[in-house]
């Protein structure tokens, strides 16, 4: 008897840009060597949909799915890159950092933090940038909606030491000849976001002004 099929899980991620043209770059980090999945590969900032991202009001979007996964972006960027992305006006350099401290500590919701600190999200503005799924035979399945995010002036992201053990920003292209050259690994979703990127199929793909 075959074995059932795998529950996918639901997550989302954010593709962070900054610049225009032959000078954009992209934020990825570097998996630490100790997490049980995909360890040492390199990703886009993102994780997996909890509770209270289904609770969060996103306007003019209905799919459930959907929803959630825009604010997980959201709050996965904040969380790991401390980075606030889909935030109207600004925020200031302090409240972002309490607010990351409050959600990595399990005290906040992103839905306190923002109204803790007056913030005004919309998880809408997000740029859809593709869905994945992890193949049958991945110990783990998620499935995975990816988001594209310019870098918010005034922000730049850091990385806390833990689950990810690094991150920089990186010209697809570069990002491509390394991987060529065998000097890191990371997994299809990945590799195809970088080449599009490289193609310069920003306009066509994800809505951007081509330089």
């Amino acid at each position: 008897m075959s074995a059932p099929p795998k529950t996918f899980r639901d997550a989302a991620c954010v593709v962070l840009v900054r610049g225009h043209g032959p000078e954009r770059e992209v934020y990825w980090v570097r998996r630490s060597d100790a997490v049980p999945f995909q360890p040492g590969f390199m990703a886009f900032p993102g994780g997996k949909v909890d509770a209270a991202d289904l609770t969060f009001p996103v306007a003019s979007v209905s799919d459930d799915f959907e929803r959630a996964a825009r604010v997980c972006a959201i709050r996965e960027a904040l969380e790991e890159t401390g980075v606030l992305v889909g935030v109207q006006g600004t925020a200031s350099p302090e409240s972002i950092a309490a607010a990351r401290t409050e959600l990595l500590e399990g005290r906040a919701t992103l839905q306190q933090v923002t109204e803790a600190h007056g913030w005004s999200l919309a998880p809408e503005t997000l740029t859809f940038a593709g869905r994945w799924q992890t193949p049958v035979f991945a110990p783990v399945r998620f499935d995975t909606l990816f988001f594209l995010a310019f870098l918010p002036s005034g922000q730049e992201p850091s990385i806390i030491p833990g689950e990810l053990a690094s991150g920089e920003w990186v010209r697809p292209l570069q990002a491509l000849d390394r991987y060529r050259h065998g000097q890191l690994t990371f997994a299809a979703p990945i590799l195809w976001t970088l080449i599009a990127l490289a193609e310069g199929m920003g306009s066509a793909w994800f809505g951007w002004p081509a330089a």
